[in-house]
């Protein structure tokens, strides 16, 4: 439960600094990512380490192309990761698929409002991406407890 509310609270913060200021602190992405790893730590010892590692790896690996071809920000891969460390290897997948889902849907919202507005089909618009990541990772949460 206590993983839960410091994931809670991390991902909070960095949906409020994002949609105020459009950037993910450094410090606050390390903090979460430090944090998730203690956290792995203290609940399965050096196998949770390793646990939290490769959560990470996996959710950075995933988010990396995107990150490349300038479709998600710096502070997004990051935010990623870390809350990553957070959750079990054998769950970062489904936390990956509820994101895409999240993603898909913006997108199809994004390109329906520029039609209507353009008349023409646009996928060009930048919108802070922490709420998205944070909603994947919590609405996940919430169906396993």
């Amino acid at each position: 439960m206590y993983k839960t509310l410091v994931l809670f609270l991390i991902a909070l913060l960095a949906c409020y600094k994002d949609i105020k200021a459009r950037v993910i602190p450094n410090w606050l992405t390390l903090a979460a990512f430090l944090t998730g790893i203690s956290v792995g730590y203290l609940d399965q010892g050096a196998e949770g380490i390793k646990g939290a590692f490769f959560s990470g790896l996996i959710a950075f690996s995933f988010n990396l192309i995107p990150f490349l071809t300038h479709n998600l920000g710096a502070g997004d891969l990051k935010l990623f990761t870390a809350l990553a460390t957070f959750i079990a290897v054998q769950e970062i997948i489904t936390v990956i698929v509820i994101y895409c889902i999240f993603v898909i849907l913006i997108s199809l919202y994004t390109v329906l409002n520029n039609y209507l507005e353009t008349k023409k089909i646009s996928f060009k618009a930048h919108y802070p991406f922490a709420p998205v990541i944070t909603g994947a990772f919590l609405l996940h949460l919430l169906t396993c407890m």
